[in-house]
């Protein structure tokens, strides 16, 4: 589940996490986000970490929408099993929890459609 696994401590991490965020932060600008939630960090490294981590959000939203046509909507534990390995051989310092919320938020944006 999203929520187990260990948690990392890089600076990308702790902004996905809070990207993903749903409630009033749901899609707050992800520049803002690091203000808040790296304030210690230089602007410069906190815009370089919003726009990656803005990429790789809209990435695997994209990955998983495109797996999600291709099987019509069909989506087995298989797709979630491709869609985790995606993420992880592409984003390598994503931590699991936020592999595992990532795919789950995004399979449910392309259920909702």
């Amino acid at each position: 589940m999203w929520w187990s696994g260990n948690r990392s401590n890089d600076a990308r991490n702790v902004l996905f996490d809070a990207a993903l965020a749903f409630g009033k932060d749901w899609r707050r600008d992800v520049s803002s986000v690091a203000a808040e939630q790296l304030p210690k960090l230089d602007e410069g490294k906190r815009a370089t970490l919003a726009r990656e981590v803005e990429t790789a959000r809209a990435a695997i939203e994209q990955w998983i929408w495109d797996r999600w046509k291709a099987v019509r909507g069909n989506w087995s534990e298989s797709d979630t099993a491709a869609a985790r390995e995606f993420v992880r051989a592409t984003y390598p310092w994503m931590d699991d929890r936020n592999i595992s919320h990532a795919v789950n938020q995004s399979t449910y944006y392309a259920w909702r459609g």
